[in-house]
């Protein structure tokens, strides 16, 4: 299994285990109050970041339903635009989400789906992109083809962001299907939030992803009618041939219904390729139907309310360690070490814990005592009343 590089637990239910630390009484409720203490500075702080990043994306919002007033709205400018697609990486990597590097991405896009969806996509149509997952899990399935089953093995990003800009126009200049009708703007930001999505199918989250044929499906539409035209070409080349300039009015009928079994195959073998095609769009449509989250300016507020979650919940676990420890010496190592070996062991889930990012902010909020290289925590009364006095 692979760990967790987010906390995997609600906060108020994480509060509530690590509140089982202190004994009961004054303890437990001193600590329950520093919680919502911490709760109530982060809330703060990251609404007031909300709404300043809300006021620089209203003019690249897609989903924009109020009206700009001349004169004070703000332009949509690249520098804008840079701004807003900063503000949505620091949310991200607030929130625990990693970035998937090109590398990664390219990997992915070679790699064959289990469920047969092959997709294209091009990069350097877009003028900003960029990809990040939180949380990955081993996942397999077995895909039957014929008689034959085939177990495919790949792993799942438990949830994925895409935040991009477009080019104004495609690089090679083509004409791109979405952008001729109005699904997508180069003016604008694009941002979405996806779940369970299978590392072999990053690419079908891309708005511009082209569909690709398998060779399978190819051959299960050329055969047949290779097949079908061959025969209907051999039954009139016969009948001609053995008819000569003789054909009366029911020869020339006859002739004439070959030649429409001719048309009539070539017709099942189209209808046959846009069979396949809807199949694939079918299995794409719902694909993102369940798997999407959310979309644009509701993606940050989702961010910046998981971003809230994992910094209150990154401070309150290494306080708890450290207050609840008394008596025993810690340093980072061992902290990491005691605070991921509670996870696996009592909580049954492996955690990549950030020990460094818990004890900066547990500075930042003067929840620390300097103690030279060993870490301590400030006494619970003591913490509360500096909390207050903040």
């Amino acid at each position: 299994m692979k760990s967790d590089n987010s906390i995997p637990f609600s906060r108020s239910d994480l509060v509530g285990h690590l509140a089982a630390f202190f004994p009961e009484g004054r303890e437990r409720a001193a600590f329950l109050n520093l919680a919502a203490l911490v709760e109530a500075h982060y809330h703060r702080r990251f609404h007031e970041d909300l709404g300043r990043w809300k006021a620089s994306y209203a003019v690249l919002d897609p989903d924009r339903t109020s009206m700009p007033i001349p004169g004070v709205s703000a332009q949509a400018t690249g520098a804008e635009a840079g701004t807003v697609i900063e503000g949505v990486r620091k949310a991200l990597v607030s929130a625990n989400y990693r970035e998937i590097s090109r590398e990664r991405l390219q990997e992915a896009f070679a790699k064959n789906s289990p469920w047969g969806l092959q997709l294209r996509v091009e990069l350097g149509d877009y003028e900003d992109l960029a990809l990040y997952s939180r949380g990955e899990y081993p996942e397999a399935s077995v895909k039957k083809t014929f008689f034959l089953k085939r177990r495919f093995e790949y792993s799942v990003f438990r949830q994925v962001v895409l935040v991009f800009k477009l080019r104004d126009a495609p690089r090679d200049g083509r004409q791109d299907g979405h952008r001729s009708q109005g699904r997508y703007r180069s003016d604008k930001v694009y941002l979405k939030l996806f779940k369970n999505v299978p590392t072999v199918d990053l690419e079908m989250l891309f708005p511009d992803a082209d569909i690709r044929i398998r060779p399978l499906d190819k051959l299960k539409v050329v055969l047949p009618l290779a097949a079908g035209l061959s025969s209907s070409l051999y039954k009139i080349v016969g009948y001609v041939l053995g008819h000569g300039s003789a054909l009366g009015l029911l020869g020339q009928l006859g002739f004439w219904a070959l030649v429409g079994g001719l048309f009539g195959v070539a017709l099942k073998g189209f209808l046959s390729y846009r069979t396949t095609v809807e199949k694939y769009l079918k299995s794409l449509t719902e694909s993102l139907y369940f798997q999407n989250l959310d979309n644009n300016s509701g993606v940050y507020t989702y961010l910046m309310d998981e971003a809230e979650e994992e910094e209150c919940k990154e401070v309150l676990l290494g306080y708890a360690f450290l207050a609840a420890g008394k008596g025993r010496t810690w340093d980072l190592p061992s902290l990491d070490r005691a605070i991921e070996a509670h996870f696996r062991e009592s909580l049954g889930r492996e955690v990549d814990f950030e020990v460094e990012d818990s004890i900066r902010k547990l500075e930042d909020l003067g929840l620390m005592m300097s103690t030279g290289k060993s870490l301590e925590a400030r006494p619970l009364g003591e913490a509360l009343a500096y909390l207050i006095r903040a």
